[in-house]
């Protein structure tokens, strides 16, 4: 394995609890009924407005981001991120064995560089692609134009629609469990390798 890219929130930082509040109070300011935090995971979907639109179905993408950054703050306030545990160490493990490590996440740029900096972890990163609602092309893209060795790379994420897409790229695909997609969902997209802990993770780049 010589290129590891990542999805951010629900992978790197342990994040699934304060989607879920940003949800809601997105939810709240379109006038939407709140949903309990066992019907978001069991229903959320990437790319993500084709959740928002299940439930709020006049609602444009343009306007779900300006609500989002907006309500983002306020559940940040309340409930701060925090790395997986363990998630530090790792990547810097990773890096000290010179591999090429890489994110393509939705997330909007200024919250997740801002981030990564809090944490220590932004000179790891070799390239950084935020605020992608389809990771399918944007994988693709990265892969393509790095020259990277689909057999030599692997894309990990925290949903199906990750999996979906690494397999679009003909990558390896690895899903963690501790995100928000449930274990069953992610079994069912048939990733090539399901990862309960990082002592799982460490192993497929010990192969």
């Amino acid at each position: 394995m010589k290129t590891a890219i990542f999805d951010y929130s629900g992978v790197i930082n342990d994040n699934h609890e304060t989607t879920y509040y940003t949800v809601t109070k997105i939810f709240a300011h379109f006038g939407a009924p709140s949903i309990s935090y066992e019907e978001f995971r069991k229903n959320w979907i990437q790319p993500f407005m084709l959740f928002y639109n299940r439930y709020l179905p006049k609602v444009t993408f343009e306007e779900e981001v300006e609500v989002y950054k907006k309500v983002y703050q306020e559940v940040l306030a309340e409930h701060p991120v925090t790395l997986y545990n363990g998630m530090d160490n790792f990547l810097k493990k990773l890096h000290d064995r010179g591999l090429n490590l890489m994110i393509v996440s939705s997330d909007a740029e200024d919250f997740l560089k801002q981030e990564l900096r809090a944490f220590g972890l932004n000179p790891l990163f070799k390239e950084i692609i935020c605020g992608v609602h389809d990771k399918t092309d944007s994988l693709q893209a990265l892969v393509t134009n790095n020259k990277l060795d689909p057999r030599q790379t692997i894309f990990i994420g925290d949903t199906v629609h990750e999996v979906e897409a690494g397999k679009a790229a003909r990558v390896l695909t690895g899903a963690v469990t501790w995100g928000i997609d449930t274990p069953d969902k992610l079994i069912a997209a048939k990733p090539d390798y399901l990862i309960n802990n990082l002592d799982e993770l460490e192993k497929i780049f010990s192969e």
